[in-house]
């Protein structure tokens, strides 16, 4: 490399592998310094900050994005988890209620299934009208139970548990 830029080494011969270009000290730089109320100097500020507004927003936005394949994974095991429980259900009324037919049983985790199917095919879960409501004359009456009936009146004091 050779010219008034060129670097020399210990020789004092200019340095043909030097890379570094530096102008010499007498050379001046071309132009001015901007003045901090120049349109330029304005116009550097106010992409700086809108630089830095979107670096914001997008910090924000990766914040509030999640991945979609994980939140799929996340609910695939959270309803899992329900359709576990709710199937579990059966066994365990079955142990607090051991009174319990085995027919009644299997009416009970018919309906749950029922419910989880519909669920799963997107279609509304209602519920099924209760024939024997319209039989029975009681029926909506709630009774308390046995246990909570006193010397023939229930915990409101009314003779007859009604």
């Amino acid at each position: 490399m050779t010219g008034p830029f060129a670097r020399a080494n210990s020789t004092g011969r200019p340095d043909a592998t030097c890379d570094a270009v530096t102008p010499p000290k007498n050379v001046k730089k071309s132009g001015r310094k901007p003045s901090p109320t120049s349109a330029r100097a304005w116009r550097t500020r106010k992409e700086a900050a809108l630089a830095q507004l979107r670096e914001l927003q997008l910090k924000r936005e990766r914040g509030r994005s999640l991945d979609a394949e994980q939140v799929a994974r996340e609910w695939a095991d959270i309803l899992r988890t329900v359709r576990g429980a709710l199937l579990a259900v059966v066994r365990r009324v079955r142990e607090r209620l051991p009174h319990l037919t085995a027919q009644d049983a299997a009416v009970i985790d018919e309906e749950i299934r029922k419910a989880l199917t519909a669920l799963s095919e997107g279609r509304e879960v209602t519920a099924a009208p209760d024939p024997a409501a319209a039989v029975r004359p009681d029926a909506g009456v709630v009774q308390p139970p046995a246990a909570e009936r006193l010397n023939g009146k229930d915990r409101t004091g009314v003779e007859g548990g009604e």
